[in-house]
């Protein structure tokens, strides 16, 4: 792993260009920048903070064991760690509240934030480290390619792929309040067709209507799935959508060697109460035979059932699914 350096309202960028000398050099300029101006560059690794965080927790848990686990005290050094990788990546995140001692700390951004930094603050060139990206993108990656259709059934592969690989889904569009909906129904409208230009098919020898469709290339073993809960003109969409214990994609997959059905089960929800810029969030998250309801240091054993509640009321208030896990699985014939 190694340190970057990220400009102002910017991304963080790519070093895979950079050889490792070039890479020790970088973080000893770093170093001394830091020194000198502290708060002025990101020194740490993401991957590595969030790595030794989950080796802390997991290494005094036992993910198997009955009960409810613990929660880490507010002064954890791991945790800690993590905030402060985070403060830093806020600072260089267009839109992003970047006030010190946030305490609206919005966690599906940070989710966002420490999920790509992890991945683009590695030097991929280094062959220590080009196995270590296989299994993140095997682990959080979607990939999907686009095709061009003609009504006559000839498909052919745009010159760019304009669906780039992902870290899952973002932002997907569901009904306005009132409105019966369901994951599902979201995906499948994700999926629709989408009609472009006319243009001359040399197959059918006639102009057509060329519509734009979007398969599954790669599928993740995790698969982030993000609500859009904001309607057009930026009211609140608090339509409780239905979320299914399985999710069947298999129907959108790129259809090449007869793939194997492509199923996932619900594996956590984050979810919102209160208004599209302030509230509270909470957290539900599969065990071996509970699930786990966290707001804040307080852990909660629940049923199965109470995973797939939206929206899931504590205290009175409903908290409606913004972000959501789902594991894949391989079903049993």
């Amino acid at each position: 792993m190694s340190s970057t350096t990220i400009s102002p309202n910017k991304k963080i960028p790519s070093i895979d260009e950079l050889p490792e000398k070039e890479l020790t050099q970088l973080k000893k300029k770093l170093e001394e920048k830091e020194k000198k101006n502290p708060g002025s560059t990101l020194t740490d690794c993401p991957a590595c903070a969030v790595k030794a965080l989950a080796q802390f927790y997991w290494g005094i848990q036992n993910p198997n064991a009955g009960g409810v686990p613990d929660s880490l005290p507010f002064n954890n050094a791991e945790l800690d760690r993590v905030h402060q990788v985070d403060n830093m990546l806020r600072q260089f995140t267009p839109g992003a509240d970047t006030g010190a001692g946030n305490a609206q700390e919005d966690p599906e951004e940070m989710q966002t934030r420490l999920l790509t930094a992890c991945l683009e603050s590695v030097n991929h060139h280094l062959n220590e480290n080009t196995a270590w990206k296989a299994r993140y993108e095997a682990l959080f990656i979607l990939q999907q390619e686009c095709f061009w259709n003609c009504p006559c059934g000839s498909q052919q592969v745009p010159p760019n792929n304009p669906a780039p690989d992902s870290i899952g889904f973002n932002n997907i569009p569901i009904l306005s309040n009132g409105t019966p909906d369901s994951l599902e129904e979201a995906m499948r409208r994700e999926f629709e067709p989408i009609p472009l230009n006319t243009f001359h098919c040399h197959i059918c020898n006639s102009t057509q209507q060329r519509m734009q469709s979007t398969r599954i290339e790669g599928s993740p073993e995790y698969l982030r799935i993000k609500l859009s809960i904001v309607n057009s003109n930026g009211t609140p969409n608090l339509n409780p959508v239905n979320l299914p214990e399985v999710l069947n994609l298999s129907e959108y997959q790129a259809v090449r060697d007869d793939p194997p059905p492509l199923m996932y089960r619900l594996s956590s929800v984050l979810a919102h109460g209160g208004t599209h810029n302030a509230g509270h969030w909470v957290a539900s998250v599969r065990g071996p035979q509970n699930v786990f309801y966290i707001n804040d240091h307080s852990v909660d054993q629940r049923s199965l059932l109470e995973l797939r509640a939206n929206p899931q009321v504590y205290g009175g208030t409903g908290m409606h699914a913004v972000v959501l896990m789902y594991k894949r699985f391989e079903k049993k014939l």
